[in-house]
């Protein structure tokens, strides 16, 4: 699960360890001089400018080389302690709402379970196995698809997982895939890795 505290936002995750733009165009009817020179003025006709589709809430996700297609996409957001929280169940994946949306400007972060309480595999289980240049497309509430191509893949340890990078990072239209991976540590009741997948809107 992930979480920014004064100091940091620590990565935990306990059973899981994953426009366009319309312009707008105003159209006149051309009026020659030779009319106006017949009759009274006749103001120019437009028509209404097209509305742009605003970025809605990310609602589902394809990754093919996961083998995953619509997969549901939960909003989660920090719990009273300032932990990132969870998906409700181990097939889906949690978007951290108080983040930006998948498509605008910033790093949009989704995570999900790396396994279950049983040990058997959850919906990350392989995200280590996604390549640079694989697809990730996004569908919002607005019926918007985004696709988005894998830049990058990390592997972090749970505590060294650098939270301004994986959060905060505003110079493109990211998309952020975490999971945990490693060793499970008893004592911490946690793994002790992190997996993030980094990868950016093709426009």
């Amino acid at each position: 699960m992930f979480y920014r505290t004064i100091i940091f936002l620590e990565l935990v995750l306990l059973v899981f360890c994953t426009f366009y733009m319309i312009n707008q165009t105003t159209i006149d009817a051309g009026i020659s001089d030779s009319f106006f020179s017949r009759g009274p003025s006749v103001a120019p006709l437009s028509m209404p400018a097209p509305t742009s589709i605003p970025i809605g809430i990310p609602i589902l996700i394809s990754i093919p080389r996961l083998q995953l297609e619509n997969v549901d996409i939960q909003e989660v957001t920090t719990d009273s302690f300032g932990k990132m929280g969870i998906p409700q169940d181990s097939f889906s994946l949690g978007w951290y709402r108080d983040g930006v949306r998948p498509g605008e400007l910033g790093s949009a972060v989704l995570a999900g379970h790396y396994d279950m309480s049983t040990g058997a595999p959850a919906i990350f289980y392989n995200l280590h196995t996604i390549e640079l240049g694989d697809s990730i497309q996004i569908q919002d509430s607005n019926g918007m698809f985004f696709t988005f191509i894998v830049e990058e893949k990390k592997l972090y340890h749970f505590e060294e997982a650098p939270i301004d990078t994986i959060f905060y990072r505003k110079d493109a239209k990211r998309l952020n895939l975490i999971t945990c991976a490693g060793v499970w540590d008893v004592t911490q009741h946690n793994y002790n890795q992190r997996v993030v997948v980094y990868a950016r809107l093709v426009e």
